[in-house]
């Protein structure tokens, strides 16, 4: 049954059809490079080539379904399927040719331009010989017009008959991941047995590639759903549409306005999808946990989209958009994605919506405040798209060392003390107790430098030279900005961090964030001048270092990439109000966004 689905779902159109629509966009030269990588393939890249230059119809999905047909009845000969089920898969076969052309001589010349790839000679001049019975005799049974050939209530029993292969949540899973890996195409279920060489290389993949480690267990998957990225996407998009035209606003020229009618969490579930994949072929978690992960996969991209005409349109227009941040060598699953729109075989067509009244996210969802709370951090690490949890032992040691090497932090009470400090002082109160008297008596600060100069200095006094000669020189315009930003950023950093490490829990953490949003209104009312004193801070307080205009200038390309989106999910800024201003974005029309505070509208 396996080949048989796979020959309604794919089949060898799958390849033939990407290799075609990629070819004709190349020139000619490097149409002949990729023929020359073909080696045992050549013969079929050839025919391809000739198809491209004589502007053959690129349509072949007749060799497939034709094949259906025939190795269905073969199957019912050979004792392996009833006549029942042989019945269905022809039905099957005959639905999709219908839906895909308008007679018998259309089918069969996409058939002869299937068997030439295949077969890797052009067959095309010998079409009326081969086919002149069939099409043509009296006797023929394609004397039936196509279109009549299929009785109704066949069509409708066929029709089920694929629903039910693909009624599992399994197969959601699998027909998403199969955009990235088309090889999965072949399974129904994650818990198929699979050979250990599979088994060793989804491990490695966990360990390696995700950093997932056995340790965290099942609980672990939940850090790659990440709905406020799906959230920034949508308000982006939302945003975009309503100002263009009138003024700037991010995003703008990757036509993000297109994508305002599309949701955009498969962005999110696609990568989830074959994270999951992985996950239930290393064998670590049970049965269960991949069933219930799965199940509420399915039940979310049920709730989000109608149907899968509106899923893959959503992933098609956000991948276009997303692909045009990728590196070049990376390739786009947009025209992967076009095909399952266009294949009335697709698996995606079959798929059966989720009916469940009630349901839960494979991860947490946190609300839009919590979120800018985790965002004021911005470039001091990777942007961070949901709440944090507790890492495994041997990632927080790591996490360990390098807080005890950047701040000589030892343990949570540490931690705690440094969080108050930053709280209550901070490094802000050491410029203004120190530095900023200098700003009103320039002869002092000279005179200071001076002294410094003059003799060998100790290393907290190199320090303080390095920073009198920053106030000095206004040095990222230290002396005019409120440097607040800095002490806020590592406040979150640090707490988001603690919270990693298992040193503070959920209250303590949110016990940060908030005295950290409350920081932040206080001292400013936009995200660029919290961006503008984050930098003069981060300039200000910096060791000395032959790398430092290198690193500064990577900070403010960092600063400049979270406030205009540039990469759309370099950071969250553009999409946020900051905290305590006025709401400034528009409504998103998805539900697919993080919910306000109970008291708040969104």
């Amino acid at each position: 049954m396996a080949l048989l689905f796979w020959l309604a779902g794919q089949g060898h159109r799958y390849g033939w059809d990407l290799d075609a629509v990629r070819m004709s966009r190349q020139r000619p030269e490097a149409q002949l490079e990729w023929l020359s990588g073909l080696n045992d393939q050549h013969d079929y890249g050839q025919v391809l080539l000739a198809f491209l230059a004589d502007a053959e119809p690129l349509e072949w999905a007749a060799w497939d379904w034709f094949r259906l047909i025939d190795q269905a009845f073969l199957g019912h000969c050979a004792g392996w399927l009833s006549a029942q089920e042989a019945e269905r898969f022809a039905g099957h076969g005959i639905d999709l040719l219908q839906q895909r052309y308008t007679d018998w001589e259309a089918a069969a010349r996409a058939y002869q331009r299937g068997r030439s790839l295949f077969e890797g000679r052009d067959l095309r001049a010998v079409f009326d010989e081969e086919w002149a019975g069939l099409l043509f005799a009296d006797t023929s049974p394609w004397a039936v017009p196509l279109a009549d050939t299929l009785e109704e209530g066949l069509r409708e029993t066929s029709r089920e008959f694929v629903r039910q292969y693909r009624a599992d949540p399994d197969c959601w899973v699998l027909s998403v991941a199969s955009i990235r890996d088309p090889d999965l195409i072949h399974r129904r279920t994650l818990g198929e047995p699979l050979g250990p060489e599979r088994v060793q290389e989804a491990e490695r993949y966990l360990e390696d590639v995700l950093g997932l480690r056995r340790e965290e267990g099942a609980a672990g998957l939940a850090r790659f759903w990440m709905p406020a990225q799906a959230h920034h996407l949508n308000q982006l998009a939302a945003d975009s549409r309503h100002t263009a035209g009138r003024r700037s606003s991010p995003g703008t020229s990757r036509r993000l306005a297109i994508c305002a009618d599309h949701a955009a969490t498969i962005t999110m579930a696609e990568k989830y999808a074959f994270y999951l994949v992985m996950a239930s072929d290393s064998g670590r978690y049970s049965t269960a946990e991949i069933e219930a992960l799965a199940q509420s996969l399915c039940d979310v991209l049920s709730r989000f989209y109608r149907d899968a005409e509106s899923l893959l349109s959503a992933w098609q227009v956000w991948e276009t958009v997303l692909s045009e941040d990728e590196a070049p060598e990376d390739v786009s699953l947009a025209d992967d994605i076009t095909w399952h729109r266009r294949d009335p075989g697709s698996p995606f067509h079959w798929l059966t919506p989720s009916r469940s009244l009630t349901w839960l996210e494979p991860g947490a969802r946190p609300t839009l405040t919590r979120f800018t709370a985790i965002s004021l951090a911005g470039p001091l690490n990777e942007a961070l798209w949901q709440a944090p949890q507790p890492l495994a032992p041997g990632d927080r040691e790591a996490l360990g060392e390098w807080i005890e090497h950047q701040y000589a932090l030892q343990g949570a009470s540490g931690l705690v003390d440094f969080l108050d400090f930053l709280t209550e002082a901070g490094d802000r109160q050491d410029y203004q107790i120190n530095y900023a008297p200098y700003t009103l008596n320039r002869t002092r600060l000279e005179a200071e430098i001076a002294i410094l100069e003059s003799g060998a200095c100790a290393e907290e006094d190199r320090v303080h030279l390095m920073r009198l000669k920053h106030v000095r020189d206004n040095d990222c315009h230290c002396n005019d900005q409120d440097m607040t930003a800095w002490d806020i950023a590592q406040l979150v950093d640090l707490a988001l961090a603690g919270r990693q490490l298992d040193w503070l829990d959920e209250n303590r953490l949110a016990h940060y964030l908030d005295t950290a949003m409350r920081l932040a209104a206080r001292h400013y009312s936009n995200w660029r001048d919290y961006a503008e004193g984050l930098y003069s801070g981060f300039g200000f307080f910096m060791d000395d270092t032959p790398e430092r205009e290198a690193f500064l200038l990577r900070f403010r390309e960092a600063l400049s990439a979270w406030l205009e989106a540039e990469p759309l999910l370099a950071g969250a800024w553009a999409s946020l109000d900051f905290p305590g201003s006025p709401m400034a974005h528009w409504t998103s029309l998805h539900v697919d966004i993080l919910p306000s505070e109970p008291s708040l509208l969104h």
